[in-house]
């Protein structure tokens, strides 16, 4: 689950979600109303608002004044409300089952009408990912410990975009070979990369996409 996710609020104008969409390069997000869930939007709702008679003519030079009546259609009024949802507590076998079953980017993850989060295809693939790294390195820590010590690694790779093995064993309070052997495993299943500096120690990065 991505909790790092953009959303819209019910009183947003269709002009300011069509400049969003463009300007961060993404087609669908939730709509809140003081912190509860009330829908997603998406190109497909922008189409149909701008299908309605009278709002296709602002891309005419002729009449752009028909642009001032987008400030009137709102993320609320327009947001698609029958939407499949999560909880924060499903099984990854049923948010597989829901992003094969819908035509959508994302899922919302509630706790009750509260948003919590967003799922999509991406995190379940970084998911299956992580537990296959942390089975590769299982043979070297306890398995009371095991989740927290990958997971905490990726997230500080992920923090700080740059950082030694010797920098996270002294963190985490691990022998650095350990701290390799999680960045090796890390890296093999495509969660970080690995490099050397020029006196041989090992540094973890942030993997670009």
């Amino acid at each position: 689950m991505r909790t790092d996710f953009w959303y819209f609020t019910e009183d947003d104008d269709l002009e300011y979600i069509i400049k969003t969409f463009s300007k961060l390069d993404f087609y669908e997000a939730p709509v809140v109303s003081e912190g509860k869930f009330i829908g997603l939007i998406s190109d497909r709702e922008i189409a149909k608002a701008l299908m309605k008679k009278g709002f296709l003519s602002f891309f005419s030079k002729k009449d752009i004044i028909e642009r001032e009546k987008m400030k009137y259609i709102t993320a609320g009024k327009i947001a698609n409300r029958k939407v499949l949802t999560l909880k924060e507590n499903d099984a990854l076998a049923e948010v597989l089952e829901e992003l094969s079953e819908r035509r959508a980017d994302i899922i919302p993850v509630l706790s009750g009408k509260k948003l919590m989060g967003v799922v999509d295809g991406e995190d379940v693939v970084k998911h299956i990912s992580m537990e296959f790294a942390k089975e590769s390195v299982s043979e070297e820590f306890a398995p009371d410990e095991l989740k927290s010590i990958v997971d905490s690694v990726e997230s500080m790779v992920r923090e700080k975009k740059k950082i030694s093995a010797d920098e996270i064993g002294k963190a985490l309070g691990i022998p650095t070979k350990k701290a390799e052997k999680i960045a090796r495993s890390l890296e093999e299943h495509h969660l970080i990369t690995v490099s050397y500096s020029l006196l041989g120690k090992m540094v973890l990065r942030e993997r670009n996409v």
